[in-house]
């Protein structure tokens, strides 16, 4: 008899913990594990950029997940060993502006990360180094070369005072 009983009470409990869990509609469950894409475009290597100047870093990066604030930037100026950061936290906007550092480097690397609401992250860099230089100077104006007396020359020329325009801007000897 008691055995009955504990059989009709576990089936009731067991009937109403079903009762309990309806097949009614429930909101989707979304589970993205999908890391985003993402493309560094500038610099991406070879550019010539100048300390002083400022320089537009950009990129795309999708995924249908991207949080407001998901991109990050660093530079480094010894082809990736060591990373400084420009921005963390910036929108999604594919283009930063970044004023250069005050230190010459022949091996600048840009690196930019992208994370979604879920964790999943895209990390891309320069695919070569960059040159951060110093601007040349002008070539000075007025030379002249003055081989009157048969053994020497004698070069003359208008002292430079001035920086050149340098914002795109690319000198090469003549």
């Amino acid at each position: 008899m008691k055995t009955a009983v504990l059989l009709c009470i576990l089936f009731m409990f067991g009937s109403g913990l079903l009762a309990l869990t309806g097949f009614g509609t429930t909101a989707e469950v979304l589970n993205d594990t999908v890391d985003p894409t993402l493309s560094l475009t500038a610099p991406n290597g070879g550019e010539e950029w100048y300390i002083g100047d400022t320089h537009d870093i950009t990129w795309s990066a999708t995924d249908t997940n991207i949080l407001p604030g998901s991109i990050s930037i660093w530079y480094s100026l010894n082809s990736g060993i060591d990373y400084t950061s420009i921005i963390e936290n910036t929108a999604n906007d594919g283009i930063h502006p970044w004023a250069l550092p005050s230190v010459q480097s022949y091996n600048a690397i840009v690196r930019i990360n992208v994370s979604d609401s879920f964790g999943n992250f895209t990390q891309d860099s320069s695919a070569n180094p960059f040159s951060i230089t110093y601007v040349p100077p002008l070539p000075p104006d007025n030379v002249a070369v003055n081989t009157s007396n048969g053994v020497d020359a004698v070069i003359t020329w208008s002292a430079v005072t001035q920086q050149p325009p340098h914002s795109g801007w690319l000198y090469r000897a003549l």
